[in-house]
């Protein structure tokens, strides 16, 4: 009886496994139907996406006079999905910078605030690795700018076209009131640099030299060993920065890099709002970087 029993389990064994054959077979046939769709939409990415980012621009109607060699573009302002999800994903590699405010920050509200400086302007553009490093700071520290200016090459401050603006020789720049007096700070470097002197109360590490004695040599040691692993800790941040600073471009090309064809300075009657336009954003925000993008391919 344990024989037949055994012989009828294998039998059902065999039945299973017969039928999981059948699967992983039609399975395996279907990989390459899904792996070819899997690739055709990772190409077509970057290529729908530069078309849509070229598409940004106001309305023409049909009467409107088109240059030779000029294509008619359409306000097409409306996000997709895949906009949002690579915007998404893109707040996602720069999820530890540019999303809270810093408890280190000065306070705005406290006796010391009138004697802070003020943002005036920043010249600025939406998708630059430099630009977004002084965007992410500036929403830490929880600062305000009275004026962004788009500062794409094909924009208007670029080009002359802004009248009483003056056009900056490097973007990104920051126009400052310091005790009284207009300062600029020019670059990623010097702006930061000029943030965190200015707003932030952190400190960075600094090791402590101690007086060696026979008594305190192994207290010594130890603080060496754990400033040592504070550093490479600090280090490793750091490249870990600089590297996903990539991303987010990676993730949006060609969006809110340049004005849109229409929207161009070069054009007559391109409506644009009287008053400067009020955003209440913050860097790492899906959305508000949707909303950005927008801004500087219209040159608003």
């Amino acid at each position: 009886e344990s024989e037949r029993s055994g012989q009828k389990e294998c039998g059902n064994n065999k039945a299973k496994i017969q039928i999981q054959n059948k699967m992983y077979t039609s399975t395996i046939k279907n990989c390459p139907m899904r792996i070819s769709f899997v690739l055709s939409s990772i190409l077509f990415i970057p290529s729908a996406a530069e078309a849509f980012a070229s598409s940004f621009a106001p309305v023409r109607s049909a009467s409107s006079a088109i240059r030779p060699g000029q294509r008619s573009t359409n306000l097409n302002s409306l996000p997709t999905s895949l906009d949002t999800l690579t915007s998404g994903l893109a707040s996602i590699s720069r999820i530890q910078y540019g999303v809270t405010v810093s408890p280190n920050r000065v306070s705005l509200t406290g006796p010391a605030a009138f004697y802070l400086p003020k943002l005036k302007i920043l010249y600025d553009v939406e998708n630059s690795r430099a630009c977004r490093s002084v965007r992410e700071r500036i929403t830490e520290l929880d600062l305000a700018v009275d004026k962004v200016i788009p500062s794409a090459k094909n924009s208007r401050v670029m080009n002359g076209g802004l009248e009483g603006v003056e056009k900056p020789s490097i973007v990104p720049t920051l126009v400052a009131i310091v005790e009284g007096k207009e300062q600029k700070f020019q670059g990623e470097a010097q702006i930061l640099g000029f943030l965190n002197e200015k707003f932030s109360n952190e400190k960075k590490l600094s090791k402590v030299k101690v007086v060696a004695s026979s008594s305190n040599l192994e207290s010594i040691d130890e603080t060496e060993s754990s400033v040592e692993i504070e550093n490479a800790v600090t280090q490793i941040k750091e490249i870990l920065s600089d590297l996903t600073k990539y991303l987010p471009g990676l993730l949006r090309p060609s969006r809110g890099m340049k004005v849109a064809s229409t929207a161009s300075f070069t054009l007559p009657n391109v409506p644009r709002p009287r008053k400067a336009l009020i955003v209440y954003s913050y860097e790492g925000n899906q959305f508000c970087r949707l909303v950005r993008e927008i801004l500087t391919e219209l040159d608003l």
